[in-house]
């Protein structure tokens, strides 16, 4: 079958690396040296399989081999080059010149009836290593851009976040032009791009191509390829340097339009903070433009998520605010900008705010899991800012926007001198490279992403965290107890109270000895009478009740629990409609619940059994809370509630049809139920 989808022009690249502005005898220079080097452009290699195979693959189609040439099912007129896993493993093919340079591979595949496991479908390049390749991995989870060695196995960036659909044709193209290399996905019925990406990898050089299946033990499934296609493609001479610089009193800015790189030199103390010259996603930068003043800049960046509108603005006293502005709908991507920072010397510390707070040399890429992605709250950063020191000195990031944002720590090579991307540099030390990741919001940017870059000349970390107190208190978001206590007195009687859970039951007197034992500050949780907790507040103390909404039970727990107790048994009831729907329509499993364990713990040799809740959406427990709290306060004398892991569980989108959220609106729904509380008097 002839092919779908109309080849990018040979020299496309030409405009997005040198923008418009370069000059006509540069441009025929390049084209002049890609003629000598690839000798003509167009078809390097095309096999639509309809008249057999071409016989430059290796191994060979056979009818009674692994890879064949069949008839594709359903439509006996068109023939495919066909795959057959039936118990795991896979297969790989390939063909091309050991001269073949600056091309593009491309072509149809479709993965028939998978069954038992994950698979990965690949379109792979050479790389200059030996036995090392760059390739597409299109699987069951969705497509990455994969480098592979020997040695060492790195994924360098997704191609949007959507999974690969059994029975659908998709066209997969993997191009290697220079030291560019980009993936990218189409729709092959509609020729849609699916996902994209573009990256520097100075490995890139000439050879045979590949395709590659792979599969998990015991699965099967068969993968059909058609109308692969070799074309030469226009490579640039080097990815040049296109600096706009930016100034203040006392920042300087160079932002590199080929690249969207961009570094901050201090102009007190000459510091110079850099960012990491090779990205694992680079975006095709329109040309930008500097403001009158010469303190702000501007350029559209068309990404792998999305095309946004880059604002750089300077700010007092050293700051630099970086904006990313949606223009266009998005796609489900992770954005990767800036780049990561890199470290202005070997000497240099990172400051990540996890746990109590971090403080690591930047060598330390052998310290215990400190690579990788990490969340903001909860299992991840405290806070949503990142450092680097050297002494006093100090670079600090600020996400101003934290909803959907993700903190990655990598590494690279460090090297003494500013390394020009595309000439050759000594090897250097491995170092920490921390940088930022914006995630999409329900499958689109939606909204203005903004990390703040505070320029240090003293006070190091110290300095990092006053500066995030002061983004707080002018973002509105810092209050003392003292102005708490002016709202609810009640406030004020926890300064240095304990928290007590009274589990004595009808008898009671707990209560009575903490009376006579002097305990003055208590929060105190207790049964529901009335009367003990009046004698609780008689003593000073602030009465509260431990509640939970998060959780729904299952039928299977219904059939071991028991039906709801009251209508007002919000555990028991809200199945399945009040559930979190995840993205693929399944409702969000919850706490495993134990069952047959009586008091907490386990008979000797008796296995641990559980069966799991789901998760109530946020949008749902306003209403739970408005039914019960105001009720329950009046009849037990209640001043305090505690409402369970509300803020102790990272934010979530909900696809339900009924209840959909963002991770921003998880957010605030979950604040309003704090609101509501504190509007009727409970802390």
């Amino acid at each position: 079958m002839g092919s779908p989808h109309r080849p990018a022009p040979a020299d496309c690249l030409i405009p997005l690396l040198f923008g418009w502005t370069c000059l006509l005898p540069l441009f025929a220079a390049l084209l002049l040296m890609a003629a000598s080097a690839m000798g003509q452009h167009g078809a390097l290699f095309l096999d639509d399989f309809e008249r057999a195979a071409s016989p430059k693959w290796q191994p060979a189609p056979k009818a009674d081999g692994p890879w064949r040439v069949v008839a594709e099912p359903g439509n006996a007129t068109n023939h495919v080059l066909a795959l057959a896993v039936t118990n795991g493993g896979g297969s790989t093919i390939a063909f091309g010149e050991p001269g073949w340079k600056d091309y593009r591979l491309s072509g149809r595949f479709k993965v028939l009836e998978p069954k038992g496991g994950w698979y990965h479908v690949k379109f792979g390049v050479r790389s200059r290593e030996p036995e090392a390749s760059y390739y597409i991995s299109a699987r069951d989870t969705g497509p990455w851009l994969v480098h592979h060695s020997g040695k060492e196995f790195r994924q360098l960036a997704p191609l949007g976040d959507f999974r690969i659909e059994p029975g659908r044709w998709y066209l997969a193209e993997t191009e290697c032009a220079g030291i560019v290399l980009t993936g990218r996905v189409r729709d092959a019925a509609t020729n849609e791009v699916l996902g994209e990406v573009r990256c520097i990898e100075e490995s890139l050089t000439a050879g045979p191509c590949h395709l590659s299946v792979a599969m998990g033990p015991n699965a099967s499934a068969t993968f059909l390829f058609d109308d692969i296609r070799v074309e030469a493609v226009q490579p640039p001479a080097a990815v040049v340097s296109r600096l706009l610089t930016i100034e203040s009193q006392t920042v300087r800015v160079a932002f590199d339009q080929s690249t969207g790189r961009f570094d901050i030199l201090d102009l007190r103390t000459q510091q110079r903070w850099p960012q990491t010259p090779l990205a694992a996603s680079l975006p095709v930068v329109e040309p930008a433009e500097r403001s009158a003043d010469g303190r702000r800049l501007q350029a559209r960046l068309k990404t792998s998520a999305g095309t946004v509108e880059l604002t750089l603005s300077l700010e007092e006293p050293a700051e630099v605010l970086v904006t990313l502005r949606p223009i266009l709908p998005g796609r489900r991507a992770t954005l990767a900008y800036p780049n990561p920072l890199l470290p202005s010397s070997e000497n240099a510390e990172f400051v990540m705010p996890a746990d109590e707070g971090v403080l690591l040399p930047v060598t330390s890429v052998d310290f215990p899991r400190v690579l990788g992605n990490y969340s903001y709250q909860q299992h991840g950063f405290l806070m949503p800012w990142f450092g680097l020191v050297e002494g006093e000195r100090g670079l600090m990031a600020l996400a101003e926007t934290p909803d959907d944002v993700q903190f990655n720590v990598g590494k690279t090579q460090w090297r003494p001198e500013p390394r020009q991307v595309g000439v050759e540099a000594s090897a250097g030390m491995p170092v920490l490279t921390p940088g930022v990741v914006w995630l999409s919001s329900r499958d689109d940017l939606r909204y203005e992403r903004r990390v703040r870059f505070c320029v240090l000349d003293r006070g190091g970390y110290v300095a990092m965290a006053k500066r995030y107190r002061k983004f707080l208190v002018d973002s509105g978001r810092f209050r003392t107890l003292a102005e708490k206590a002016k709202e609810l007195p009640n406030v004020g009687k926890l300064l240095g109270a304990i928290a007590l859970y009274d589990h004595s039951g009808a008898k009671g007197g707990v209560l009575d000895w903490m009376i006579a034992n002097g305990i003055r500050r208590a929060l105190y949780y207790g049964s529901p009478d009335k009367a003990r907790n009046e004698k609780a507040l008689a003593a000073g103390y602030v009465t509260g009740r431990y509640d939970l909404y998060t959780d729904i039970a299952t039928p299977e727990l219904i059939e071991l629990w028991g039906p709801p107790k009251s209508p007002n048994d919000q555990r028991r009831i809200g199945y399945p409609d009040e559930g979190f729907v995840m993205r693929d329509g399944k409702l969000q499993l919850g706490f495993p619940y134990p069952v047959g364990v009586k008091g907490g713990v386990l008979a000797a040799g008796q296995e641990l059994k559980t069966i799991r809740c789901v998760y109530r959406c946020s949008a749902t427990k306003l209403a739970w809370l408005q039914k019960n709290v105001p009720t329950e306060a009046a009849q037990q004398a209640l001043k305090a509630r505690f409402i369970d892991v509300e803020t102790a569980t990272a934010p979530t989108e909900c696809y339900s049809d009924k209840h959909p959220l963002t991770r921003t609106e998880d957010i605030q729904t979950r604040i309003k139920l704090f609101d509501y509380l504190r509007s009727i008097g409970q802390i």
